[in-house]
């Protein structure tokens, strides 16, 4: 998939509050999310905040922050599913 997959910035960057589980998910496929093109860092008092500060882009198809959720929240599903 090489060529295929980019990362887009995110301007201005995107804050998401998220679940303490969705943001271990997070960190725990850290590098596989950065292949697709997801960057994120830390943001806010709350442990479960992140800033969203790059988009993967597929085929030139760029996914949104809603898009990354539906990944951690279907990480957390096939991992506590298990």
């Amino acid at each position: 998939m090489q060529g295929y997959i980019s990362s887009v910035a995110v301007i201005p960057s995107v804050c998401m509050n998220l679940s303490s589980s969705e943001v271990q998910m997070l960190e725990t496929y850290r590098s596989n999310l950065q292949h697709w093109g997801w960057r994120w860092k830390s943001c806010g008092p709350n442990a479960a905040s992140v800033l969203l500060t790059h988009f993967g882009s597929v085929l030139d198809v760029s996914m949104n922050a809603v898009d990354l959720q539906v990944c951690v929240i279907l990480l957390c599903f096939l991992v506590f599913a298990a």
